[in-house]
């Protein structure tokens, strides 16, 4: 990876539930994934410690701020050992903008957000007026700042999308084939990481089509809820220390 993880973090390109292989969402699907290290399914090294996280909240819209909290509290739920207090603008450990001016969906990965200046975001959403969709990418992005890495590339992911056809339409982008495929295919080294049983009912689980018959559209990564496994694995992550 030629990417510099503190300044593009877990992002690049934007992603919540696309479909990599679509004409349509391409484009807006691989670029949260590169410049992301490997670091396996959770990094242990990225985990906040114990206590309350600030979360500064950029948001212009109401509605959006609340859906926003939410999907971070449904994560909270899950972390016994740490609190969010929620705090108007870039005051916070995670900040969460929507600016119209920064593309994409991202966040950086755990605890690198306290390397990035604290003038700039460490997360931002793309504005939508699509409720559901907002709270789906606002869970995965949180999951994200929460140290979490992307389920369909844990060590014992049954995966088999359409490497062809996503590399046929990153070239025709102009896309890093290359670092694409990497982010998109490759699977993380279990060594070094905390792994729980792939999931692919995670909400950190892309969505693909499976290459064996792209017609039927069969999916994986459509969550807007956490799953079982995605709460397993957040209270073994965060839980309290005694």
């Amino acid at each position: 990876m030629t990417l510099n993880p503190v300044t593009t973090a877990a992002n690049s390109f934007p992603t919540s539930a696309y479909d990599p292989t679509s004409e349509d969402n391409f484009s807006e699907t691989q670029t949260e994934a590169v410049g992301r290290n490997r670091r396996g399914i959770a990094a242990p090294n990225a985990l906040w410690p114990s206590g309350t996280l600030t979360v500064g909240l950029d948001i212009q819209n109401e509605n959006s701020e609340r859906v926003i909290k939410q999907a971070i509290c449904e994560w909270i739920r899950e972390t016994p050992s740490l609190n969010v207090k929620f705090v108007q603008g870039n005051n916070g450990q995670i900040r969460i903008s929507d600016d119209p001016n920064i593309e994409g969906n991202w966040s950086s990965l755990g605890t690198e957000a306290n390397n990035v200046n604290k003038s700039q975001p460490t997360m931002h959403l793309d504005r939508t007026d699509n409720t559901k969709d907002l709270y789906a990418t606002a869970l995965h992005e949180f999951g994200h700042a929460l140290g979490l890495e992307h389920e369909h590339q844990h060590p014992d992911a049954k995966t088999n999308w359409d490497k062809a056809e996503v590399t046929r339409r990153a070239e025709n982008r102009g896309y890093p084939v290359d670092q694409v495929l990497d982010a998109t295919f490759n699977k993380f080294p279990a060594t070094g990481a905390k792994v729980t049983p792939y999931d692919p009912n995670s909400v950190m689980h892309y969505k693909f089509p499976e290459n064996e018959d792209l017609s039927k559209k069969t999916m994986f990564g459509v969550n807007d809820k956490l799953s079982e496994g995605d709460k397993q694995l957040a209270n073994e992550l965060y839980k309290l220390k005694h």
